[in-house]
């Protein structure tokens, strides 16, 4: 039989170590009888025995040896068992201490339980908070809309008024200035020592270019020529002019060569024949004037060639009415009538086309500068 560390099978076997010890002590049992025994022993009983005085002292000595053993052996297992019982009380503290924790961590979820089903009904009650502001919220956006619908509508009614207001303001102020040119002209001694169709012409082009035709570039409305033309055509001055172009019909038209070379001989001064060409806009960049139309400017190039006189060797209606022809359109013979309503229509519309390329060109100048102040502003 090999020898055993008892510590190895007690780490194995753990009930090995109460074995050794109730071995150990059972073994000192048997040693201290065996010596009590030999030592009670008398002469006579060692006798019977064989035993001699020498063997006795050698047995007990033996014995003594054996005894002094098994108690060393006592004490070591009395130690062991002391370092046991430590240990065994060390252990049951850690488990005692384990069992508190896991109390602690039973209460904690217990906790934790309770929390979560505080949240869920915290939740709830958000949800419910929520639904209630986001239907508060949606009834708030629907009464906006309602306002944001009648502010529209109030703002597009303002708008309207406002348009109105400004129509009719721009209609008294046409009205009034159209009414003060008129009166000017008939009683004041406006364009007088003119010839009567250069005035009908310089009063169609006043009037364009004045509050009456911006009143027709902003409303559009174009009653103004007719009226214009009505309150010419009845004019007590104008039947001398009436008569001179014959009676109504074919017999009453005259060609445009025929009114300058008419116009050119009431207008002897050449000085007054440069200043109407000029007042026609004559001489001047296209930027700065309306742009001509085939009568005004046939009228004006022949009284600037007129000016001339004996530098223009070639007749200035003629070449006139050639250079009309070539860049503004055709040029027809016209009655009394027509002559007064053509020439308020071409002024007319050379005044809205004029007015329209400014505008044109002022929104394209502020367009430039509303995108240099951006980028000015983003560096």
């Amino acid at each position: 039989m090999q020898d055993v560390d008892l510590r190895e099978l007690r780490g194995r076997i753990p009930l090995a170590g109460d074995r050794a010890l109730a071995e150990i002590v059972n073994g000192l049992n048997t040693a201290e009888n065996m010596t009590a025994t030999r030592a009670e022993h008398g002469f006579f009983s060692r006798v019977i025995l064989g035993w001699n005085r020498q063997d006795r002292k050698r047995a007990i000595e033996s014995d003594s040896a054996l005894a002094l053993a098994q108690r060393r052996m006592i004490a070591w297992a009395q130690e062991t068992a002391q370092h046991l019982a430590f240990t065994d009380l060390t252990v049951g503290l850690l488990a005692m201490e384990v069992d508190n924790i896991q109390h602690d961590v039973v209460h904690l979820r217990n906790l934790n339980h309770q929390a979560l089903d505080e949240i869920r009904e915290l939740a709830g009650v958000l949800t419910e908070f929520i639904d209630a502001v986001d239907r508060r919220l949606a009834h708030i956006g629907e009464r906006i809309d309602t306002h944001e619908r009648m502010l529209d509508a109030h703002s597009r009614a303002l708008l309207d008024l406002d348009r109105r207001v400004l129509a009719t303001e721009l209609w008294q102020s046409a009205w009034s200035d159209g009414d003060m040119i008129l009166r000017r002209w008939r009683h004041r001694g406006a364009y007088v020592g003119l010839p009567w169709l250069c005035q009908v012409l310089l009063v169609a082009r006043e009037c364009a270019g004045g509050r009456t035709g911006q009143h027709e570039f902003v409303t559009g409305d174009r009653s103004w020529r007719e009226r214009l033309a009505d309150d010419i055509l009845s004019d007590s001055r104008s039947e001398l002019v009436r008569a001179q172009f014959g009676p109504q019909g074919a017999q009453g038209r005259k060609s445009v060569r025929v009114l300058i070379e008419r116009i050119i001989e009431e207008l002897p001064d050449p000085d007054e024949r440069e200043m109407v060409a000029e007042v026609l806009g004559i001489g001047l960049s296209p930027r700065l004037r309306p742009p001509h139309r085939p009568i005004g400017y046939a009228l004006a190039r022949g009284l600037e060639l007129s000016a001339l006189g004996a530098a223009c060797s070639e007749d200035p209606a003629r070449v006139a009415v050639e250079d009309a022809r070539r860049d503004y359109g055709n040029l027809q013979q016209v009655t009394y009538e027509e002559y007064v309503r053509g020439v308020i229509h071409e002024q007319a519309d050379a005044a809205l086309q004029a007015r329209g390329a400014l505008r044109k060109e002022r929104e394209e100048q502020n367009r430039e500068a509303d995108g240099q102040d951006g980028v000015e502003k983003s560096a």
